[in-house]
Parts: C-alpha cells; structure tokens; sequence
C-alpha cells in the first residue's frame, strides 16, 4: 500500500500544465503535496484543502460543455482527486490494528478511496502521464480488500443489510463516520449462493422477424467483410458463428453471465447509470452509484420486484392505490471496460475493427482518435431496457455477451420517414418504433427496415448513419466497437 502511496505523489509533482488555468491552483496542489511528503502533516487540515481543489475543479468543469472542458481542469481535478486518495490511503494506514477501531470504519475509507478516483475516471478522464494507471492499481487493490474484509467478517453478520448510496466525500466524513457503512448481502456471499440473472423471455412474448437481417454462412473473412463495408451502401449483417467464443467473458470462471463474478471485481466501482426508460423521455436523469447497488437493485431484483407488486395488488391487503414501478436503469454507451481493466481482460476487439475502411464522404466524422481508432461501450441491464431509434457516425460491431436483444434497422434514405429531433438530438427518432403514433407521423408507416433478435455469441454490424432501435429481451450485457 506504501508503494502505492508513493508512486501516486510522484505523479502528482508532475503538475505544471495545471498553470495554465490558475497557478494559485497549482500552489495549492504542491502544497498538499508537500504536506502529505511530511511524516508530521496535519491530516485534516490537508484533507480539508483537498476537497476544495476537487469542489473547484468540479465546478468548473460544469461551467463548459463537456467536449469543449480544458484539459488543465481536468487535470486539476484528476490530481486533486488522486491526492485525496492518498490522504485516504494515510488515514486507513493511521487507523488499521487499532484495537477501537472496529472493521466498517476500515471498510468505509476503501469505499470512498475507490468512488473519490472512480469519479476522477468518470467525469474527468484522468488525462495526465500515469494518472489512470495508478488509479487504476489503487482501485483494484482497493476493491480486492473489500472483498477479503467482507468475506472475513461475513460469518459475524447476521442480518442482511441493504445498500447505500455513498454521499460525497468531504472532510468530516473522513474524520467520523456518521453510521455504520452498508452493503448488500448479496456483495458477500459465497458465489454458489448467489442468484442468477432473471430467467429469459418466454417464446410467446418475442417479436416475430419478418425482414431478417442476414447471416452469412461461412463467416466473412478480413477481405470479404472490408468489402462489404466498403461498399457504397454498406447493409447490417450478422456474424454468428463463433468469431467472439473463446472470449473469458462466455466461460467459467469469468462468465459474464454470473452475477458474482461482476460483483466480486467491480462491486463497490462508482458508474453512471441511467434512470428511465429511454433517453428521449421528459424523466429520464443519470446517476453516479456503485455498481453492485445497480446490479442488486435494478438488474437482479427488478423482476422481483415487479412480480411482487403484481401479487400485492390483487391481495385482500393490498392498498387501494399499488406503488409506482421501480424506474428501468441502465448502464448505457460507457467505456467501463476501461474504467475496470479487469472486465476489459475477459473481451478482445474483433480483427475486423482494425481494418481500414475507405475515407467516409466529408459529412462523416473522422475515425475514432483512439490509440487503437476503436470506442469500446458498455452496455449494461434489466430485461426492458431501450435505445430509441438513432444513428451514429461510425462503423459498428454490436457484441452480444449475455442475453438477447431485439434490434430494427433502417437505412439512411429512410431518414425523413423517421421524424428526427431538430437541433442537438438530430441523429434520434421522435417515433415510437414499437409502438407509433401514425396520427403524428403518418410516414413512418412506409419506412423499410430489417430486423433481429441478437443472442449472446453473436455480433451485428451496424454500418454509419443506419438507423437503429434496440430492446433488451433478457437481463443483457452488450459490447460496441465503433471503428
């Protein structure tokens, strides 16, 4: 841990492009720096200090669109967020083996180690050289002793506790901790006991494909398949036949289709996660919370829940009035493989991604400006959830790990049969696909489309400008590599 403490201010005395936005700014980095260098720091005064670089940085980044945030902001907060998990990792050491200080309080400063950088992750990027691996480094050792604290005090809890969602980190929680640290039962329990995602969709409740998506038999070779998306109206495909099977995340003891393993290396990771059914929605909001609290409470437990409040309401108990439905969440177009190195290990990017297409017409972007030209997204949740009929500026292999979705197409020429938004949300339908208001949008009853049902094992190409709507039929865990 030490050794880790230590390579952390190294980088953090790597600080000068923070000057460029305020040097009062970097004063106050290296300050902190040098505080936390000394054996002798006043702690809380440091940590004090801390926290507000990270509540500036935060409140200037707000201040500008995300794409237009200068990186020296981000880098402040990066830093200042870095720093903070060193006074974290100094205070755990200043309070581990003491005698009064009971198990939780340990537990609760991993906690905030891990959301205070997750968030540098998050929100900030962490640019700057060695940043997000050390970051990287801290939070998995971080989530790796949670996991050994629990399962060592696992026999000595003896009622189930429910989860919570950590307030923000600030220096008086840092001090005392204002109640005893909550986590789902089910974030300790030995994987055989652990409940397996909500059973599939019943055959009667799948929609029926009348234009089928092809798939080639045999799969396309690298030649073949850059021909196909070379083409002046490149079509959906897709790719069926083992070409992602040998990937760690469809095999034991890494299958993303058991719920303890997600849990067991990403529990207490902090992800953005989306609260309502669909993006275009008046309600809809996003929301930062531990992964294993999503997991628990929307992936695993929403057909409970669901189901439950069906019985409720038809039993002589029951009140007049049944509660509202648990909002549908969803882990939605984030690169959590990148947030969490280990779930990045259990995929590898197809070949077909590193092949080079033809230069897009003007009105495309340019290729993904990745070190590898590839965007990798997660796409993560309950059985329901749905991506509104859109289109996106890059080639796509939508890669399906664990359930099934139901996917519609419709090529570009279709585009004013679609009805888009006007202004920031022009590459989004208005309609309905499932279920349209012909009164509103009388030609969308003309659209061409094709359509699938993608199941896990297989892979969908998505060509630029196409647009799409997906529906989760299962509890779906999905892969996109944009190239």
């Amino acid at each position: 841990m030490l050794q880790l403490l230590d390579r952390a201010l190294q980088f953090l005395s790597d600080n000068a492009d923070i000057e460029s936005c305020s040097r009062a700014n970097r004063y106050l980095l290296v300050r902190i720096i040098i505080d936390l260098r000394s054996k002798n720091t006043d702690l809380s005064a440091t940590t004090i200090l801390t926290d507000s670089l990270i509540d500036l940085a935060n409140h200037q980044i707000l201040a500008y669109p995300y794409k237009d945030v200068p990186t020296c902001w981000r880098r402040l907060l990066t830093d200042a967020s870095l720093a903070m998990g060193c006074c974290l990792l100094m205070k755990l050491d200043s309070v581990r083996g003491t005698p009064e200080i009971g198990w939780t309080v340990e537990e609760e400063i991993w906690m905030k180690i891990i959301r205070v950088l997750d968030l540098a992750i998050v929100v900030a990027g962490s640019p700057g050289a060695g940043r997000r691996e050390v970051i990287n480094d801290v939070v998995d050792m971080a989530q790796q002793k949670l996991t050994e604290l629990r399962q060592t005090h696992t026999q000595t809890t003896s009622v189930p506790r429910e989860s919570t969602n950590p307030t923000k980190l600030s220096s008086s929680s840092i001090q005392k901790p204002q109640k005893r640290p909550r986590f789902h039962i089910l974030d300790s329990l030995p994987a055989s006991e652990l409940p397996s995602f909500p059973p599939p969709t019943p055959p009667e409740k799948i929609p029926t494909i009348i234009r089928n998506i092809p798939r080639p038999t045999p799969i396309p070779s690298l030649l073949s398949f850059l021909s196909h998306i070379n083409a002046l109206h490149p079509t959906p495909l897709i790719i069926s036949e083992g070409v992602i099977a040998h990937w760690p995340a469809f095999h034991p003891p890494r299958n993303w289709s058991d719920p303890s393993y997600l849990l067991s290396i990403a529990s207490d990771r902090v992800v953005p996660v989306e609260i309502g059914s669909r993006y275009t929605d008046d309600v809809w909001t996003q929301r930062m919370m531990r992964f294993g609290d999503f997991v628990n409470q929307y992936v695993l437990k929403g057909e409970d829940n669901h189901e439950r409040k069906e019985t409720d309401t038809n039993s002589p108990l029951a009140s007049s009035t049944p509660p509202p439905p648990q909002p549908i969440a969803y882990l939605a177009q984030h690169d959590l493989l990148s947030q969490i190195p280990r779930l990045r290990d259990d995929i590898a990017v197809p070949d077909y991604c590193y092949l080079s297409p033809e230069p897009a017409p003007p009105e495309y972007p340019s290729p993904p400006a990745t070190p590898d030209g590839v965007i990798t997204n997660a796409w993560f949740g309950p059985h329901g959830t749905v991506s509104p009929l859109h289109h996106d500026p890059y080639h796509n292999l939508l890669a399906q790990v664990v359930g099934r979705k139901f996917v519609r197409l419709y090529a570009p020429r279709e585009g004013e049969n679609l009805y888009p938004f006007e202004g920031m949300m022009g590459n989004t339908s208005q309609v309905d696909v499932e279920n349209p208001d012909y009164t509103r949008f009388p030609a969308f009853v003309s659209a061409e489309y094709v359509e699938c049902i993608l199941s896990a094992g297989e892979m969908l190409y998505i060509p630029p400008k196409w647009w799409h709507y997906v529906r989760s039929l299962d509890a779906s865990f999905s892969v996109s590599f944009w190239f």
